[in-house]
């Protein structure tokens, strides 16, 4: 910014479907559609590459694929606090895919939740999601559509096996989930409750879960347009 010129070494490809994701500010995570090996037969990515600023694209390291059947893969950074995730998947079809947790081994490792899967976050170590079917959990927990679920996921990277889960809202009649953001210190719900939009605040402590419904206007519909990740602001 300070010379008013851009880095040296950049990333430059053709137009395709697809898509990229820094990993650090000299590695791009790159769902590649650029060449027919590299797409599904819907013509979307089906091969996640690690392209290294300085070297050609197709030099590109892969490091996921998936099948000339799927719909696509898609690959991406998240963010939990001083935690940097990177997640990696297949969408199969346009209600069910499957999710992997890239290790620091290069381990591709499936996150064990069910196909439909849906609504999920990374959160103060939680590993938040909802289901479109209902799905019981390996400890016997009952997990159904329109509710939101959560189990530490940070204790499922290091023994490779999931621990109790938790409800995070359960169901209600007529309340669906519009969609989940979450900042650096809270975790928002958009709920559609009998038509009327409505947000939940959560915060996640050593005692669990807690909500808080958010001061907005009664009757009306209500998004979140933004949410600071790495801070705390948040605009509906």
């Amino acid at each position: 910014i300070a010379t008013k010129s851009f880095v040296e070494d950049g990333f430059r490809a053709p137009a395709s479907k697809s898509s990229f994701s820094w990993l650090d500010k000299d590695t791009v995570i790159v769902s590649a559609a650029f060449q027919e090996e590299d797409k599904t037969r819907s013509g979307y990515p089906r091969v996640i590459k690690l392209w290294r600023r300085g070297t050609k694209l197709e030099d590109a390291t892969p490091i996921f694929e998936g099948e000339k059947q799927h719909l696509a893969v898609g690959g991406g950074v998240e963010y939990d606090g001083d935690k940097r995730h990177v997640l990696l998947g297949k969408t199969l079809d346009f209600f069910t895919s499957h999710s992997f947790l890239r290790l620091a081994s290069g381990e591709n490792r499936r996150i064990p939740l069910p196909d439909d899967a849906t609504d999920t976050a990374i959160f103060k170590g939680q590993l938040i999601f909802g289901v479109r079917s209902p799905w019981t959990a390996p400890d016997g927990t009952q997990c159904l559509p329109d509710g939101l679920y959560s189990v530490d996921f940070d204790r499922w990277i290091d023994a490779g096996e999931f621990g109790p889960f938790e409800t995070v809202l359960a169901p209600a009649h007529r309340v669906s989930i519009a969609g989940l953001a979450r900042t650096q210190d809270r975790l928002f719900i958009n709920l559609m409750d009998n038509v009327r939009g409505k947000v939940i605040a959560c915060d996640r402590t050593p005692g669990g879960w807690s909500l808080k419904p958010v001061a907005l206007p009664d009757n009306g519909n209500v998004g979140i347009s933004h949410a600071e990740h790495f801070g705390s602001s948040v605009s509906f």
